[in-house]
């Protein structure tokens, strides 16, 4: 039974060690033929964001070449902006999407 309680007792003081999950930014491209209604379409449905904040990354995107849109851990920013690229397909645009792990962002 000692032996039990001291794993017991290791696992539990292991846990104590657990860091935050590394997150990454996620930025929208700029390309020449996707319709600003259909970016402010993805912030709204997949990313969230409100019609006024879809809107202002649309500008900024067109504007500057690319517009943050988030901050997310990996698998949330991956399953989001998969999510976003399939549904730009579907309807046709070429809209594309990077995530730049935070710390190494050019901006």
């Amino acid at each position: 039974m000692e032996q039990r309680e001291t794993a017991v007792k290791e696992h539990i003081e292991l846990r104590d060690d657990i860091r935050k999950p590394k997150m990454y930014l996620v930025y929208v491209m700029n390309d020449d033929f996707t319709a600003f209604e259909f970016v402010v379409f993805l912030m709204v449905q997949v990313f969230g964001k409100t019609e006024d904040e879809g809107w202002d990354i649309a500008e900024h995107t067109h504007h500057d070449g690319k517009g943050l849109v988030g901050k997310y851990n990996y698998d949330m920013a991956k399953t989001k902006t998969g999510k976003a690229v399939s549904l730009a397909r579907a309807s046709g645009y070429p809209l594309n999407f990077t995530m730049i792990p935070e710390g190494n962002d050019e901006t």
